[in-house]
């Protein structure tokens, strides 16, 4: 356990010396574990685990929802267009920077003070960009826990994603976003179920439950189901499937709990 005179106000006591820290915000609970991390551009974090009294409510009675990611116009994918999620696309906004950044980067000699100016510059472009779809993605994950009583989302492939997608998975940070969710759940009474990866919520007919195979072609965006004729948009189908699968996991759990 970190004792209470390590820190005192806004200065750390490391060492021997003392050193003025700026709070992102108010430390509470017991100080547990202490860690002072240097990034790229040099600056210094100080990261405290502490010891805090959990704060979980119970899922109650309230509206569901199941999200399927996707890349065509919108992140997340709802049942009903009104529910999608748009993607931030924080990267894209700033790539013609970082690429001017980094070709400024390139041509600076080895070694020099201006080359390391010109890294500098270039770091602090990505971590602009990680640190405002990290603050859109807790702003997003808080909204959806206090609409939602249940969310489902289908696990991630994300090898697979990336290989298709590339800079766009990346951009998005789906992986960091499922994580800020679970973690922020429990606060508001929210269950966020995740679903197998092999669970086919794309090819499966919502209608009646027929498995059309020919749907793993991503490029098929709707389909009319040959069984009961029953015509369906990709993205919108799966997403009532990824709910009702979802329901089910969470009623098994409930029963067995």
């Amino acid at each position: 356990m970190v004792g209470r005179s390590v820190i005192k106000g806004n200065v750390i006591r490391i060492a021997g010396g003392k050193y003025k820290f700026s709070r992102s915000r108010d430390i509470e609970g017991t100080v547990r574990l202490l860690t002072v991390k240097r990034d790229a551009c040099g600056d210094f974090f100080v990261y405290l685990i502490c010891d805090t009294p959990e704060v979980r409510r119970e899922t109650g009675m309230g509206e569901s929802i199941g999200f399927d990611f996707g890349f065509k116009g919108a992140m997340l994918a709802a049942e009903d267009p009104k529910n999608d999620i748009p993607g931030p696309s924080f990267f894209r906004r700033q790539k013609n920077a970082i690429a001017r950044a980094n070709r400024k980067l390139s041509g600076k000699r080895t070694g020099s003070h201006n080359r390391e100016k010109a890294r500098l510059e270039l770091v602090r472009l990505h971590r602009r960009v990680a640190n405002r779809r990290r603050a859109f993605h807790w702003e997003l994950a808080r909204e959806l826990c206090k609409k939602y009583s249940v969310i489902c989302l289908e696990d991630l492939n994300l090898k697979r994603m990336q290989t298709g997608h590339g800079k766009k998975a990346a951009d998005y940070g789906f992986a960091e976003l499922v994580s800020i969710l679970e973690y922020v759940s429990p606060q508001f009474g929210t269950a966020v179920v995740r679903i197998g990866k092999f669970f086919p919520s794309s090819q499966l007919c919502n209608v009646c439950g027929f498995r059309n195979k020919e749907i793993k072609d991503v490029r098929i965006r709707a389909w009319d189901c040959p069984k009961c004729g029953a015509h369906h948009d990709r993205d919108r189908n799966a997403a009532k499937n990824i709910r009702e699968e979802g329901l089910r996991i969470l009623s098994e759990k409930q029963a067995t709990a």
